[in-house]
């Protein structure tokens, strides 16, 4: 089949970063056998080094600790064998805080660059080993999609996730689901405009303000500072549960703080539907409105849910700073390091293309 030259550089592989690896055996590998002067010190040192392989067979090359034989009571390291990087991975797992993933993740490539690479292969009629076609595609998002799913607990059932309709975005809950639509995604419904307000009436002698952004949020007496409250929280804090951003709220009894936000409400915004229907709302003046309208009326075009969620890899950078993408770029960090369950993933592909798959 003759290649497509105008195909897009992001799915292009460059199988020329392979082109250095060997991969046969060490033993049918001429430049790994080294000779030594017969009596000399590097062939005494090489025979020791033999006696002391056969003898620790049961090594951890990979792991990079010190282990204890238990016939001979001898401690030997397998750091010298570990590569560096490998090494500092695993001096950066003992330095991790304990956060554990909340969804198991998955990496399938993309299409359009599954399809690309295989073009090359046969277009090279060499062999590749399949950790690195498989770190070919982790290197880049736009070559793979992210499937991710709930962790199944013991003794209870595969809870569904969210996702965003517009984005195909995942999310633990229907709230965040809506939330993220809110922050990002209201002009594909309303068109958007400011407009003056009456500021508010009362009598206010202290008003409520955000430690973490320094934002003013508002009087705790006002009726709607619960919806300003929530929707500060949704977007604007992130990698905190909603009752730790509670205790980062602090009064303040300044006038000149209370003057100010009085002010700020003096502005207003107004959304207009784009597609109204007769019976509902033609516009609305906050986003609390606007929430629950989508909700009740327009709830199949905003957000979903499912067992798994599967979306473009390039996607992950618009993911909130929550749970699910921190799951997913550790898993990701995983897979670039020893990259085992995305070279099983791509295996059956490789083998419906009549690729054969060994393991020397």
């Amino acid at each position: 089949m003759k290649e497509n030259k105008e195909e897009s550089s992001e799915n292009t592989i460059d199988l020329s970063t392979l082109s250095g690896f060997n991969f046969g055996p060490s033993w049918v590998d001429d430049s790994s056998k080294k000779t030594y002067p017969k009596g000399s010190s590097g062939q005494k040192q090489r025979s020791k080094q033999d006696r002391r392989s056969s003898k620790h067979d049961r090594r951890h090359p990979s792991d990079g600790v010190y282990r204890k034989d238990s016939e001979t009571d001898k401690t030997y390291s397998t750091r010298e064998n570990t590569p560096n990087k490998y090494r500092r991975h695993n001096l950066n797992q003992s330095q991790q805080d304990s956060f554990q993933p909340t969804v198991e993740v998955n990496i399938y490539p993309q299409d359009d660059a599954f399809d690309a690479l295989i073009k090359r292969l046969r277009s090279t009629a060499r062999t590749y080993q399949l950790f690195e076609i498989a770190k070919l595609i982790l290197e880049k998002p736009e070559r793979y999609v992210v499937v991710v799913q709930n962790k199944v607990k013991k003794g209870e059932d595969l809870k569904p996730l969210y996702y965003t309709i517009p984005g195909y975005l995942p999310f633990e809950t229907k709230d965040a689901a809506i939330n993220y639509i809110l922050n990002n995604h209201l002009d594909l419904f309303f068109n958007i405009e400011a407009i003056e307000m009456e500021p508010p009436k009362g009598n206010f002698q202290v008003v409520n303000r955000c430690m973490v952004t320094g934002e003013l949020l508002g009087p705790p007496n006002y009726h709607r500072y619960q919806e300003f409250l929530q929707r500060h929280y949704a977007a604007k804090i992130h990698n905190m549960s909603f009752d730790r951003f509670l205790s980062k709220i602090e009064s303040v009894k300044e006038q000149e703080s209370i003057d100010a936000w009085v002010e700020s409400m003096k502005k207003g915004t107004r959304y207009t539907l784009k597609e109204h229907k007769e019976g509902e709302p033609e516009s609305f003046e906050s986003l609390e409105s606007v929430r629950s309208f989508l909700l009740q009326h327009r709830k199949d075009a905003v957000i979903g849910s499912g067992e798994t969620v599967r979306f473009a890899g390039r996607d992950v950078e618009r993911l909130p700073k929550d749970a699910i993408r921190r799951s997913i770029e550790m898993y990701i960090e995983h897979q670039l390091l020893f990259p085992l369950d995305t070279a099983n993933n791509i295996r059956g592909r490789l083998r419906r293309h009549k690729f054969l798959t060994y393991v020397l």
